[in-house]
């Protein structure tokens, strides 16, 4: 792999154990480039750049933490009761880095690492001649985090959604519920419009 760098040819250095995207790790600074090169190679504390008249250079982390996000759907519609807040149950995560699903408890989303999350769920209810579709969403605990409702239209399927930024400690859940006031049973259909995502931001 050769790469430009400040009109320079830089080398990745062969050999040593896989690092991250790859990268091998080097365990001791090698010798210095021919003129007019630079090396640039993995340690375990870090990124570096070695030309041919310098010392080495730590121009970066050695680890790239992955991201801690997922995205939980639903493969079969559910029916929701009117005038009742009713949790969603998701059927699978379309991906999930940190055990945010429990097919066990598939209403409770884990959070296993406190920190700030960025969260971005809807519902879709399929079509109905009247009445208020909602989306809540709720920590374990019952504390209300995100809300958002729209008038039903009989000529198409009614989206809610909410995009929100909330702290959640270590142990937390979250919990999206559906609710609507339309006078007979309506689903939230297993389609785009209805999946929770929520990734780490702090």
């Amino acid at each position: 792999m050769r790469l430009n760098l400040e009109g320079k040819t830089s080398h990745r250095i062969p050999g040593g154990l896989p690092g991250v995207l790859g990268w091998p790790v080097q365990s001791q600074h090698p010798p210095p480039p021919p003129a007019g090169e630079v090396y640039y190679y993995l340690m375990p504390n870090g990124f570096y750049l070695l030309s041919s008249t310098g010392a080495p250079q730590l121009v970066g982390p050695a680890v790239v933490p992955p991201a801690i996000h997922a995205k939980l759907a639903l493969t079969t519609d559910q029916s929701l009761p009117p005038k009742t807040d009713t949790l969603i149950a998701w059927t699978r995560a379309a991906w999930d880095t940190n055990g945010f699903y429990d097919a066990t408890t598939p209403g409770q989303i884990q959070i296993k690492q406190g920190g700030t999350y960025a969260l971005l769920c809807g519902l879709q209810f399929d079509r109905a001649t009247q009445g208020v579709m909602e989306i809540i969403a709720r920590k374990g605990s019952g504390t209300e985090i995100g809300r958002d409702s729209k008038t039903a239209t009989p000529d198409r399927d009614t989206r809610v959604g909410i995009e929100i930024e909330d702290i959640f400690a270590a142990g937390e859940t979250l919990e999206i519920y559906g609710s609507h006031t339309a006078g007979q049973p309506r689903n939230v259909k297993a389609d785009t419009g209805s999946f929770c995502s929520l990734k780490k931001t702090g």
